[in-house]
């Protein structure tokens, strides 16, 4: 249920591969039925940064950022809700692409509240800019002054592998909610595909992902999305051992040696991997 009062302002889906964090962020679109303006939908690699966030200069044009401009947007139509969707957000520096803003995010634009002002590392040059450009390029202006805000109807809700990549001074501002394995989505699934050992399969991935838990933590464990793919490698409408075999050889494996925590010897990833291997069958 999307319903904007259920939804905080600030919400970060975060969990195992697989968990459904995308589609959660997709759904909510969807179900709100918003128009194209009302929201914007990144997904973040290491080359993002400040100025495609915030501000900046391309070449010689000074240009906002996409959070920025979505700011402005909802600040002239306060009316209606706006979304930012961030995916993948632990692959960049969400304190570096914020910056300043992030203080914002837990104290939303109040014109009696000076506080939800912020002047940025670029507010003093937009500041020298004439007067139609210094509005564009500002989100409040003040006494000739540029400001950012945040507006209160702005939700700002990411997708994020696992717990780890955000500040804590920048997670204090969010709602966290956990996504986890749906054992029982990824049954009804395989059972649509009339794979008549589905229970069978689900408990595998079951004790998988509970050893993982309990002594191979370092690996992550898998979400309910990467095991459907078990039903390209049924046989006869089952899954047979040689199925987990191929999945795990094909799918798991690669996902695994990826994920690892880095700095570890091949020979440890080796021994991690071939005692999960062992503990998948049936």
């Amino acid at each position: 249920n999307y319903k904007s009062e259920e939804v905080a302002k600030n919400t970060i889906f975060y969990g195992a591969i697989g968990t459904g964090k995308t589609r959660r962020l997709r759904s909510l679109i969807a179900e709100k039925k918003l128009a194209a303006k009302n929201f914007r939908y990144v997904c973040l690699h290491e080359d993002f940064g400040y100025r495609d966030f915030i501000d900046g200069f391309y070449g010689e044009k000074f240009l906002n950022g996409e959070f920025k401009a979505l700011c402005k947007e909802a600040l002239g139509d306060l009316k209606n809700e706006y979304y930012f969707l961030i995916d993948n957000a632990n692959a960049a520096s969400l304190d570096k692409i914020l910056g300043e803003a992030a203080a914002l995010l837990d104290r939303r634009y109040d014109e009696n509240d000076e506080f939800s002002l912020i002047r940025t590392k670029n507010s003093h040059v937009i500041d020298d800019f004439e007067e139609s450009e210094r509005a564009r390029a500002s989100v409040v202006l003040k006494d000739g002054r540029s400001y950012f805000a945040v507006p209160k109807n702005l939700y700002v809700l990411c997708a994020l592998s696992g717990d780890r990549g955000i500040s804590p001074s920048v997670a204090k501002a969010f709602r966290w909610i956990k996504c986890e394995c749906d054992y029982g989505a990824l049954e009804d699934y395989l059972s649509d595909r009339e794979i008549v050992n589905a229970s069978a399969a689900v408990a595998v991935c079951k004790v998988l992902n509970r050893f993982i838990a309990e002594e191979a933590s370092a690996f992550g464990e898998i979400g309910h999305g990467v095991f459907m793919g078990l039903a390209r490698y049924q046989n006869n409408a089952q899954i047979t051992q040689e199925s987990l075999n191929g999945f795990f050889a094909e799918v798991l494996e690669p996902i695994f040696r990826c994920g690892y925590a880095n700095g570890s010897t091949d020979f440890a990833i080796s021994k991690g991997l071939a005692e999960i291997k062992d503990i998948f069958k049936f």
